[in-house]
């Protein structure tokens, strides 16, 4: 079985996911589950940003923006 090279990290934040939908469910657009995981993560002592802005570049070249 292959390990994982964050397996703690990993455990904590499928963790956080899961709790997320044991307490909200299904149903909510995917901004409500977007935020209440970043209060998760960080409540787990996780640091996240949420929708981090970053540059799509093709041949070295900015072709658009992407979140």
């Amino acid at each position: 079985m292959k390990t994982l090279k964050h397996s703690e990290l990993s455990k904590k934040i499928i963790a956080a996911a899961y709790n997320v939908h044991n307490e909200l469910g299904y149903g909510f657009v995917e901004k409500v589950y977007k935020n209440v995981l970043a209060i998760e993560l960080q409540e787990t002592g996780i640091k996240c940003a949420v929708e981090v802005p970053l540059k799509v570049l093709y041949h070295g070249k900015v072709v658009g923006d992407y979140r």
